[in-house]
């Protein structure tokens, strides 16, 4: 499972050029079953192996493709992650509508812990 949040948290932030957006994923943090059942490491829900992150502006139909897509993979990460992800001056005019635009949204989608064959399936 994989929760999203927002935080004006300004600690541990990452240096990065100004097109650029640093996102943090969290898993749950809850007990898993690899405590409860077996010392199988696979079986902790906490752990992020993979990522795959999307951007489509607000209004974007569901056949249209991400104007921005991320895959960030052996991540090994366990209970949180951290990647910056470069956004260009085009992409940020075709998800907000501009590079001077203020107050747009855009729509982020986040997949994390995808099997091998719905990695293949992204491309």
């Amino acid at each position: 499972m994989l929760c999203a949040g927002c935080s004006d948290a300004m600690e541990d932030i990452i240096d990065a050029p100004s097109e650029s957006l640093t996102l943090r994923f969290y898993s749950a943090g809850a007990g898993t079953r690899a405590d409860i059942e077996s010392s199988d490491a696979s079986l902790n829900e906490n752990l992020i192996s993979n990522l795959a992150v999307a951007f489509y502006p607000s209004a974007a139909s569901d056949s249209k493709n991400a104007v921005k897509f991320n895959l960030f993979k052996n991540l090994g990460a366990t209970g949180k992650v951290e990647r910056k992800i470069i956004i260009s001056d085009e992409e940020v005019a075709l998800l907000f509508g501009g590079t001077e635009t203020s107050g747009a949204t855009c729509r982020v989608y986040a997949l994390a812990n995808l099997s091998d064959e719905e990695i293949a399936a992204l491309g």
